[in-house]
């Protein structure tokens, strides 16, 4: 009974404090040990990988990929939902859950 409690309490506490971000280290080499610091950090080093800094040869690029999409695949996508189609998703949802955020 004993190994049961202990490993339902205090088995978590010690994980979460195992999971715990002391520091981290900056580009430049240096350290930062503050929650401000490290979340400026992490948004910058996310930031500079997804965002290019120097952009160039769109048309270059964009020439030489063929687009698989139909005139009539167009047509479906851009026209507007019918009554119908939205009541058959609204209804489609869980009652007890709201719909999640889309990032």
């Amino acid at each position: 009974m004993e190994i049961k409690i202990l490993s339902f309490f205090i088995l978590p506490l010690c994980r979460r404090k195992r999971n715990n971000l002391l520091s981290l280290m900056k580009v430049n080499g240096g350290a930062c040990e503050s929650l401000d610091n490290v979340v400026q950090e992490v948004s910058s080093y996310y930031s500079d990988l997804l965002i290019t800094s120097s952009p160039t040869n769109f048309d270059e690029i964009l020439t030489s990929i063929s687009s698989n999409m139909t005139v009539e695949m167009h047509a479906k996508l851009v026209k507007p939902i019918s009554e119908a189609e939205n009541k058959k998703a609204i209804f489609s949802m869980s009652p007890s859950k709201t719909p999640e955020f889309d990032a």
